[in-house]
């Protein structure tokens, strides 16, 4: 089994009473999925741009990304068509093998 994972920390105002939370998410893969679950989200990317663009749950983190590789136009249209490229990885993938999870953890000021 293989891991793969992404995390975030939601960072709240210093000196709060409220503790900043982490969260993590993330693909827990069998080996013999691998490969076909690579390809078949390299397919769905592919309808939208590039198949290896760069793409996660809060796109609006790669906008740096996309910027910095001179791609200001296809970062906009791809956050335009969120949802549609959203959902078509997601119906692409669904009789894959694999588990999809999420953590989420108080993290102490």
């Amino acid at each position: 089994m293989r891991w793969y994972a992404d995390n975030s920390e939601l960072n709240g105002i210093r000196g709060s009473q409220i503790p900043d939370i982490l969260l993590f998410g993330g693909l827990a893969v069998p080996p013999d999925s691998e490969f076909l679950l690579r390809t078949t989200i390299e397919k769905a990317k592919s309808e939208f741009g590039p198949p290896r663009i760069p793409v996660k749950w809060n796109f609006k983190d790669l906008k740096k990304v996309f910027e910095k590789q001179n791609k200001n136009s296809l970062y906009d249209d791809l956050l335009t068509k969120s949802q549609e490229w959203r959902e078509t990885i997601f119906r692409s993938v669904a009789n894959i093998d694999f588990i999809s999870f999420g953590h989420t953890g108080i993290v102490s000021s």
